[in-house]
């Protein structure tokens, strides 16, 4: 991973936190104040002043308002047992420890009771697959924190390949956006002295090579945009002056970059420069030389792969229409940016959505939404065009992809439903195969319930679909208490999944 905290290469299109809670109180006392017209609003608004969202009086406002939340929820007599019932499932010593491809082994962060900070550990692939896996700590976060008087939380670690074993780990005084990273020797399970540091700061970094850096940061105070992301790119070396690479602009919301890795090393940094939270302008760093590539606006990075840059269309583009997936060939743009000649790995058809693309050491994972029902598709680039080919994973589940390999083609799948508990599948991308490795015990006697799904049309005729979960002798007379609950903002989808504490 690298530490970007506006859009992760991989993710879902969304908005950067630009201070937790605070922002969300701000946010909602914002929308149940919304005037008609803008110039209504800037009128006669007496909330504006939260757009401040750092002021003392802002900050003193959410407090308030926490506070008063805090005191009809505490005091209602089943917050208490509900809080136990909910922590116990959180914190239970038979959960599935998230897995993370590292070095040819397992990668862990795990919180308990005993860690609530939590810790950094790694077992073998062959321990991984047993019940009780033997862990090698190698950082402890509450240790940490203890040592130094800091109130850290682990940010992640992203480590430079292939070897995977000097780390940049990012720290979180408090648990904000802002981070600090400390260069971190894996093998020796300790800092590296005189090793790479960054202060804190909202930083997108990652690493080019042993002794060389992508960084954007805050070079100079108060050198970030409105959101407080950085605009400028610099290569930082060990010893020397930072080279900048890439300047923005102060109006943009943030830039980042991403290191391309090819089988011969670096084949160039592909650079994201996002103008609004949906809008994109990409650029190319290579031979020390900046290209422009005539990519749409609405379009997202999420893959490199045999030489081939994969985006996902949020606009039409040309032949290519909202929601493709595309590729363009690295070589080719080098030779001439203007003339890309991109092409179609999938277009998503009416009941069809693409939750997430990754790539393993040489193929294209793509997790697909069906009918709000998971599925994963691996894709080869052979001879100029891709194939696909379904992993043999559940049906009617939701499928997540936790990690993807490096080093070979496996990658492992969390499935989960709203009456299954979690599952973790270790799958082949290059044959298809998949294998539970792991569940979790039931939290609650599923037996009872029954899962049904419907479709309702709109005012516009889309077929909306929905689900609904209830006890199975209950009687449909309109008396069954029911939460009801949708969403539908950026672009997040919400398929099934086991909620006991719900």
């Amino acid at each position: 991973m690298a530490f970007k905290s506006p859009l992760p290469r991989q993710g879902l299109a969304g908005r950067p936190n630009h201070g937790g809670m605070k922002v969300i109180a701000a946010a909602l006392a914002g929308a149940l104040l919304i005037a008609p017209t803008a110039r209504a609003q800037n009128a006669a608004d007496p909330f504006i002043w939260l757009e401040d969202i750092d002021s003392p009086r802002s900050m003193a406002w959410v407090e308030a308002q926490n506070a008063k939340t805090a005191k009809r929820l505490e005091g209602d007599p089943r917050y208490a047992p509900y809080l136990a019932e909910a922590r116990a499932i959180f914190t239970a010593q038979d959960r599935i420890p998230a897995p993370r491809f590292r070095a040819g082994g397992i990668d862990n962060f795990w919180q308990d009771a005993a860690h609530p900070h939590g810790i950094w550990r790694r077992t073998t692939q062959a321990s991984y697959r047993m019940a009780a896996p033997t862990w090698d700590t190698l950082l402890d976060i509450d240790k940490l924190a203890a040592d130094e008087k800091k109130n850290w939380f682990w940010k992640g670690a992203d480590c430079l390949k292939p070897d995977e074993s000097l780390c940049l780990v990012a720290l979180s005084n408090g648990g904000g956006d802002a981070v600090e990273l400390r260069e971190f020797d894996a093998t020796a399970k300790r800092f590296v002295d005189g090793g790479f540091r960054l202060p804190e700061g909202k930083q997108n970094v990652e690493w080019l090579d042993r002794d060389t850096l992508v960084a954007g940061r805050e070079w100079t105070p108060g050198e970030v945009t409105a959101s407080g992301y950085a605009y400028v790119l610099k290569l930082v070396p060990r010893s020397g002056e930072a080279k900048e690479i890439f300047r923005g602009q102060k109006t943009d919301v943030w830039a980042g970059p991403t290191v391309l890795r090819g089988a011969g090393g670096v084949d160039g940094v592909l650079i994201q420069r996002a103008l609004s939270f949906f809008e994109f302008e990409y650029s190319l760093y290579a031979d020390d030389r900046l290209i422009a590539l005539p990519l749409p606006r609405k379009a997202q990075n999420r893959a490199y792969v045999d030489g081939q840059l994969v985006f996902n269309l949020q606009e039409d583009w040309g032949e290519f229409r909202i929601g493709d997936l595309i590729s363009l060939d690295l070589a080719t743009l080098k030779a001439d940016p203007n003339k890309p000649r991109a092409k179609l790995i999938f277009r998503p058809g009416p009941t069809q959505a693409i939750q997430n693309v990754a790539d393993t050491d040489g193929k294209l994972v793509v997790e697909l939404l069906e009918d709000v029902k998971g599925a994963v598709d691996a894709y080869d680039y052979d001879d100029g065009r891709w194939t696909a080919r379904r992993l043999a994973l559940p049906k009617d589940s939701t499928l997540t992809l936790r990690s993807t390999s490096s080093q070979d083609d496996q990658l492992f799948v969390a499935g989960e439903s709203f009456l299954a508990p979690n599952s973790l599948w270790l799958a082949d991308a290059a044959t298809g195969k998949a294998e539970q490795v792991k569940t979790s015990p039931a939290r609650f006697d599923a037996s009872r319930h029954v899962v049904e799904q419907f479709w309702t049309a709109s005012s516009d005729g889309t077929k909306i679909p929905y689900f609904v979960v209830r006890p199975k002798g209950a009687k449909l007379d309109g008396a069954l208490p029911t939460i009801m609950y949708g969403y539908g903002g950026f672009e997040v989808a919400k398929p099934p999944d086991y909620v006991p504490e719900r």
